[in-house]
Parts: structure tokens; C-alpha cells; sequence
């Protein structure tokens, strides 16, 4: 359930081992009263990642999660964005409150009965550039696709894409 989370953050803080970013705005289940149940709101799209020789690269059979956007979350988004990576001390109560769902082959994905609010849309890319000598690969590449959503009550529609990227490091 966890798995997906646990990679991203574990790829995160691989990265960021000699100084691991920290949440300091307190971690409260109250601030997450406005995501909880169902709602009047839908929202569909899809993520990739367009490299320069033109290849797409698609979150496909991968989890792509929205994250209630409360001043909590927002500062874990802000050091992601920054290339700092996720929180140390990430409170793992917090995930309770995320909505998760699997991307398709093309990386489409739909979520549904949503409450109108402004979440965190976030998936994890990753890929293996080809080598000019044969079966001579590098390692994995690849990063973060993150957005911020604000859903109003229907269908709403999402793309997360190359300005929305995050290498690792």
C-alpha cells in the first residue's frame, strides 16, 4: 500500500543524506478535516515526461497520488520542488489522508468522488537512457512529476509533464 511512498522517499533521501530537509510547521489530523469522504468532484489526465530526442516517458503501471494540500503537505511539496527532497521527519500519519490510484499502459489516470479542495498530484518516472555500446545500460534516471490541483465540483482534468518535474538527485 505504502510501496510506491516508500520508494519516492527513500530515492529522496538517498539523495539528500548529508542534509535531510525537515518539516516545521506541526503535523495536526484536524487540518485534514476538509479532504476526508467523498465529494462532487472527478479529475482525470495523464503523466509523462518528454524527453529532448522526442521519447515519451509516462508514469504507466505506476501509483500516482493526490496529497490534501494543507500547509503541512505544502512545505514537504516546497522542498521537493527545490530539489532538497522529502521530509525526514514526515509525519507517517499523514498518509492516511492520500487518495492513490495506478496510472494506465499510456499514463492516464482517474480519481473519483473527490472532495472540491486543493491537492497535490505526484508520481514517480523513472528510465534507463540507451547506450551507444550494446547492452551497456546506465543506471536508472528519472524524478518527480508534481502539481498542484485546485478541484472544482464535476470533471476536472490534469497533465503533469516536463515543467512539473523534479529530477532525483
Amino acid at each position: 500500500m505504502y510501496r510506491f511512498l516508500a520508494v519516492v522517499v527513500a530515492a529522496f533521501l538517498a539523495g539528500c543524506a548529508d542534509d535531510l530537509p525537515q518539516v516545521f510547521t506541526p503535523y495536526s489530523d484536524n487540518d485534514f478535516n476538509a479532504w476526508r469522504g467523498a465529494g462532487l468532484a472527478n479529475v482525470s489526465g495523464q503523466a509523462f515526461y518528454k524527453m529532448p530526442s522526442g521519447r515519451l516517458i509516462t508514469c504507466a503501471g505506476d501509483e500516482i497520488m493526490l496529497i490534501p494540500a494543507t500547509g503541512y503537505n505544502l512545505e514537504a511539496e516546497q522542498s521537493i520542488g527545490m530539489g532538497n527532497g522529502f521530509p525526514e521527519n514526515y509525519n507517517k500519519a499523514a498518509f492516511k489522508y492520500v487518495r492513490k490510484t495506478m496510472c494506465d499502459g499510456a499514463g492516464h489516470f482517474s480519481f473519483e468522488k473527490l472532495p472540491t479542495q486543493n491537492w497535490i498530484a505526484l508520481t514517480h518516472i523513472s528510465w534507463q537512457e540507451r547506450s551507444k555500446m550494446m547492452f551497456w545500460t546506465k543506471d536508472d534516471e528519472g524524478g518527480t512529476l508534481y502539481q498542484q490541483v485546485m478541484l472544482e465540483p464535476g470533471d476536472n482534468k490534469v497533465i503533469l509533464s516536463n515543467q512539473d518535474f523534479v529530477a532525483d538527485q
